[in-house]
């Protein structure tokens, strides 16, 4: 062999080296990037579910804060027969004496729970107070897979009566009535 053939081989062999070095750099870059937009689009997806939960938590902190609110919780205490006590009595734990004469709470005697707002008395209250109500004024009826519990031999409880509720009187113009609209042209 001469020495322009060998010259010649090895450079194909350093030209096909190179091109295979080349493709195979291609390759692995873009394997990679293949991966690691897999991944933004992951992390993405993750981000929405994120956004999803947290608005979803805000809505149950909503429908929380209003069963919790003291209209609800007194209108939903009248719904089941309970009447304000207008006669409370105090334990002062300083020295263990009780403050006031405490008497017993009768239908007669409680009075009306109105709801105060900060505008319209129009005001609808969230769904899920209209299902504790329906939860709470619906006969309830007993599963067959919930095991009942054994009759007690105990005298039975008197059922609360509900008082019935006072008309409202008529309301006046709030504020000194309405206010005239602006006439445009």
């Amino acid at each position: 062999m001469s020495v322009l053939t060998v010259k010649a081989t090895s450079k194909a062999r350093e030209s096909v080296a190179t091109l295979v070095g080349i493709f195979a750099i291609l390759a692995v870059q873009l394997i990679l990037s293949i991966a690691l937009s897999g991944g933004a689009y992951e992390i993405a997806s993750l981000k929405g579910e994120m956004r999803n939960t947290e608005q979803k938590r805000q809505m149950v902190a909503e429908d929380i804060n209003a069963l919790i609110a003291p209209d609800t919780l007194a209108g939903l205490a009248t719904s089941m027969g309970m009447v304000a006590d207008n006669n409370p009595a105090y334990l002062r734990l300083s020295d263990s004496s009780v403050v006031g004469e405490a008497q017993p709470a009768t239908a007669d005697s409680g009075q009306a729970v109105y709801p105060v707002t900060a505008g319209s008395e129009d005001v609808t209250p969230p769904a899920i107070i209209a299902a504790v109500y329906e939860s709470l004024t619906s006969p309830q009826e007993i599963s067959p897979e919930v095991p009942t519990k054994p009759v007690s031999t105990q005298a039975p409880v008197a059922t609360p009566v509900a008082p019935s509720e006072p008309t409202p009187a008529p309301t006046a113009p709030r504020f000194g009535g309405s206010i005239p609209s602006p006439t445009t042209r």
